[in-house]
């Protein structure tokens, strides 16, 4: 299963790739919104700018769900190896080319209930990852707070 899971993860970083290389061939100046899409049925995951006048596509065959009943928990490994090739071409600069311009965001389909998940949005002045940046930050700050008023109330 591992096996499947980085190929996938593989297959995911070379779309991206192709979405760059059809776009500098296009002779797209700047792009602002990627959206990602999921056919559960048949595979195939895809990458369309915000006009929609450019969508690569490829079909990962460990993907491929036949049996309607497994189509939600396979959808949840589906975007969990995106979301891990994602941090892979985030930690590659992927997004630091010329092609992408700020405000960028990307966003990734949910094929069952047509709703959106960001999975990056990049401003002139932050960068926000949907996951785990701020994942402990209420956590730390009960911490923080818990440590100040101590030290006040100790004056």
């Amino acid at each position: 299963m591992e096996q499947q899971s980085n190929k996938a993860k593989g297959l995911i970083e070379t779309l991206f790739e192709e979405f760059y290389s059809a776009a500098e061939e296009a002779g797209m100046l700047s792009v602002h919104d990627l959206y990602l899409r999921i056919v559960p049925a048949a595979g195939e995951l895809s990458i369309s700018d915000e006009e929609e006048s450019l969508t690569v596509s490829k079909v990962i065959f460990s993907w491929i769900v036949e049996d309607e009943r497994e189509v939600e928990a396979r959808l949840r490994e589906m975007k969990e190896d995106i979301k891990e090739a994602f941090k892979l071409l985030c930690d590659k600069q992927y997004f630091d080319r010329p092609l992408f311009l700020p405000p960028l965001s990307v966003l990734l389909e949910d094929p069952l209930s047509s709703s959106m998940e960001e999975l990056l949005l990049i401003d002139d002045l932050w960068v926000s990852l949907n996951d785990p940046l701020m994942k402990d930050l209420d956590r730390d700050l009960q911490d923080f707070f818990g440590k100040l008023m101590s030290n006040y109330s100790e004056e």
